[in-house]
């Protein structure tokens, strides 16, 4: 039967190169060092061997082959650095891992793009056993993501590269393996190297930042994501096409039947579909079902109702493999006015964002991939694009279940062997997601309606639709017009994903298109990146923050000029979908800010200004002018907050807001009463301290309100996390706001005090962000300066139960401990 089983914990690494080593051997077995298991895991050549490599030397001729390959082998353990060869330089990790984000900023770097952190060559080490038990089964290790140009060895011997950072891939490693303890211990070992190149444009992480697993299953068994459910709608029912793939690793024909068992969330029984195949010598076999699910729950945003197939191999009527697969049921169409979900016209209200999260860079623990998820519904957007890659699996698990939507995105256009591979990986691996829709094949690509991309576009979707025709596929593109954009949207794609259209970089070119082209179906895939930073009214070059009401710092066109890029402010975006519904929507630049790409300031900032949320998931005042337009729930957010220097200075006001009309108190003074009329109400007013308060009306009653204090000087620290129980598992994490305040409790939206952390019990510290752009802290540091006010500290539970407990001080500050529980 088959487990599988998180292979995460109890890695070793060291940032450096502490080769070369050699991916092939005349006699591997004579050299262990650091790919091999070894006495006391010193890394160092065991002493059998060093021995035996001295005793043939001298014994052997000169001239003799294997003298020649034991002078090799002796070469290569002498020249190895003396940190290859010893554990003590080594540190002790569990995944994912970014090993980047302990490296941290350096001034000297040059890769701006990448947030001045510099590019590294990373070792993961781990010996492991695997039980005589296993004897007779596959053994196969799985890798989600490694960043990047990774190769690995296994018990002394190189087993393969991959090249891309975002897609999965796996080692049969049956053969090679060790079972028992008689046998000995086995080891991986794995090189990741991001010194040569980077697929994207942004931050993008370094070492085994995805999950890894250890599964193990018969000689029969399913193939790798070799289960796809593809539901069709009629009317109540379903009918659920169940594809299954099923792999023979024998030397003999082998005769087979498929039982999948359908259950719904509760696990009670819905259905039962069969099929049945024969499967060549070291061969597959694909078969198909189906079978009719009567009353189906259907997925949708609000409803994300799931689904689970258990699918059973039977050889012979033995039981070999049993595989599970989570899936939901619902129908999709794209027409001229959008998207139609389970019949539902839906507006697409989405966000694009980088895997990225302070703290933890690109290693990103599934509890974070839940947080950012949770925030993004939480404002009202219902979709998102994973920009620009294919999206980590655990992210989409969270999107299934928040019911987000999501355009999941190939990395590169190009046909070679190896991102084919990638493209295959990416719709396998998230085929049986409700949430995926689309499939985007690129981004903006500079050759886009080439020749050349015509032909590779020619090969690659026809095999991608061949992986699965049931979504939509498109490509989000920024440089097409005309005749090749009609191309695009009309003998390609099934739609024109078009970037900035609202921009004056497009200058309205979907309008043109829809008239020259009726046919046509356009979705905006990127809009309004607009650079801010949080809780920051004037632009401060020095320090790469920019003003809330707008920057005059440009990335085109200069002071006056397209601002942030040469697209469009949140505002031009939301009413240029209303105007143009036939754009389908829109998907934000970005939802939260991240590291790399610091326009516009680049000099000065570490990582981006586009986020309506900064790079903790703190929101910018921008957040709340699309909450107000996306959501019916009543809502006024002032901005900007109350706590200023000079009495009497002109501050503008302004109010975002979904109610009819709102009214501005000043110390209990009523400073007018106005209709929201555009896209939000404005007054102009001198600063006195106090409270500043705004209601919203609707029909004339109070539905919404809003208060900004003036804080006195910072006298004390408050934490309130988002989860305050987590599990026990040495793998979840609850996200900690670190607030600064006065004496009365008023939060200080100006305060920049270093806070130091302290963690003690069943948890730990494991890491740090303050949302500045230019800040260059370390994450990993103990310490964090507040930025507008705010610190998150990220806290992971260790493998045990009991009280974490969380110390936050700072001088002359009243210090804050918080207790959460690990259970």
């Amino acid at each position: 039967m088959r487990t599988k089983q998180n292979f995460d914990k109890n890695w070793k690494y060291i940032i450096d190169e502490v080769g070369p080593l050699p991916k092939t051997y005349a006699k591997s077995g004579i050299v262990a060092g650091i790919s091999n298991a070894v006495d006391g895991e010193l890394f160092e050549p065991f002493a059998g061997a060093a021995n035996m490599i001295r005793a043939l030397q001298d014994i052997l001729p000169a001239g003799d082959d294997a003298k020649g390959d034991v002078d090799a082998a002796n070469m290569l353990m002498g020249n190895l650095p003396e940190k290859a060869k010893s554990a003590k330089h080594w540190k002790n990790v569990d995944l994912p891992h970014d090993f980047r984000v302990e490296i941290g900023v350096q001034d000297t770097a040059a890769n701006w793009a990448q947030g001045y952190i510099p590019d590294g060559i990373a070792y993961y080490r781990k010996a492991f056993k695997i039980p005589k038990s296993t004897l007779g089964k596959r053994v196969v290790l799985e890798f989600d993501g490694v960043m990047r140009n990774a190769s690995f060895w296994y018990n002394g011997c190189f087993i393969g590269d991959h090249y891309s950072g975002y897609t999965g891939f796996q080692f049969d490693v049956t053969e090679l393996t060790k079972y028992g303890d008689d046998e000995g211990d086995n080891v991986i070992l794995v090189r990741c190297d991001t010194t040569n190149g980077s697929e994207g444009w942004w931050y993008e992480g370094g070492g085994i930042y995805r999950h890894t697993w250890l599964t193990i299953y018969e000689n029969v068994h399913v193939d790798r994501w070799g289960v796809f459910v593809k539901p069709a709608v009629t009317g109540k029912d379903a009918v659920l096409d169940i594809e299954t793939t099923v792999c023979n690793e024998t030397f003999e024909k082998k005769n087979y039947r498929v039982c999948t068992t359908v259950l719904d969330p509760s696990g009670q029984e819905i259905g039962q579909a069969e099929c049945a195949g024969a499967l060549p010598v070291y061969g597959k076999d694909t078969q198909k079902s189906s079978l009719t699910v009567k009353d189906a729950q259907l997925w949708d945003c609000e409803n994300p109702y799931m689904y689970k197939a258990i699918t059973e191999v039977f050889e012979d009527d033995r039981l070999v493999d049993n595989y599970e697969t989570a899936f939901g049921i619902r129908s999709i169409e794209y027409t001229r006015e959008g998207l139609i979900l389970n019949g539902k016209q839906t507006p697409l209200y989405g966000t694009c964002f980088h895997q990225d999260f302070v703290g933890v860079g690109a290693g990103i623990p599934d509890a974070i991939q839940n947080y950012k998820i949770k925030k993004i519904r939480e404002v009202g957007f219902n979709a998102f694009r994973s920009s620009h890659n294919p999206a980590t699996l655990e992210l989409l698990d969270a999107c299934d279940h928040y019911g987000v939507l999501v355009i999941n995105e190939n990395r590169i256009i190009e046909a070679t062997r190896h991102r084919m591979e990638d493209l295959e990986e990416l719709i396998r691996s998230s085929r049986n997601h409700p949430c995926v829709f689309a499939w985007s094949m690129s981004n903006e690509e500079i050759f886009a309606g080439s020749y050349q991309a015509l032909r590779i576009l020619d090969k690659m979707i026809p095999f991608a639709k061949s992986l699965d025709d049931s979504r939509l596929f498109l490509s989000a593109e920024a440089f097409l017009s005309g005749e090749m954009a009609a191309r695009y949207g009309l003998e390609i794609y099934d739609i024109f994903g078009m970037n900035y259209a609202e921009s004056a970089l497009n200058n309205n070119q979907i309008k043109n298109l829809s008239e020259n082209y009726p046919d046509m179906k356009f979705l905006s895939t990127e809009s309004a990146s607009w650079y801010t930073t949080r809780g920051i009214y004037e632009d401060n070059k020095e320090r790469g923050h920019c003003s809330s009401y707008g920057t005059r710092y440009v990335m085109m066109g200069g002071e006056g000029g397209p601002n942030a890029g040469g697209t469009a402010r949140p505002w031009q975006t939301w009413n240029f979908y209303k105007e143009n519904p036939r754009t389908g929507g829109f998907f934000i630049w970005t939802g939260f800010d991240y590291r790399g790409e610091p326009t516009p300031l680049k000099q000065y900032q570490v990582c981006s200004n586009f986020g309506i949320m900064d790079t903790c998931g703190f929101p910018k005042d921008d957040c709340f002018y699309y909450e107000a337009r996306m959501k019916d729930t009543p809502l006024i957010h002032i901005m900007p907050h109350w706590t200023w220097e000079k009495e009497g200075e002109i501050k503008t006001i302004r109010l975002y807001t979904n109610c009819e009309e709102a009214e501005l108190f000043l110390n209990g003074e009523s400073l007018g009463r106005k209709a929201l009329e555009e896209d939000w109400i404005q007054f102009e007013v001198p600063y006195h301290p106090g409270e500043l308060k705004a209601v919203g009306y609707k029909n004339g009653e109070i539905i919404a309100e809003d208060i900004q204090r003036t804080a006195g000087k910072p006298a004390a620290i408050r934490m309130e996390a988002d989860r305050s129980s987590i599990q026990g598992d040495g793998m979840d994490v609850s996200c900690v706001k670190v607030s600064v305040v006065d004496e009365n409790g008023i939060f200080v939206p100006n305060a920049e005090n270093n806070i130091t952390f302290e963690v003690t019990g069943a948890g730990h510290l494991l890491g740090l962000g303050n949302g500045d752009p230019g800040c260059r802290e370390n994450d990993k540091a103990a310490s964090r300066h507040a930025f507008s006010g705010l610190v998150l500290a990220l806290i992971q539970s260790n493998e045990d139960s009991g009280e974490i407990k969380v110390k936050a001080s700072s001088e002359g500050l009243e210090t804050c401990q918080l207790i959460l529980k690990a259970e």
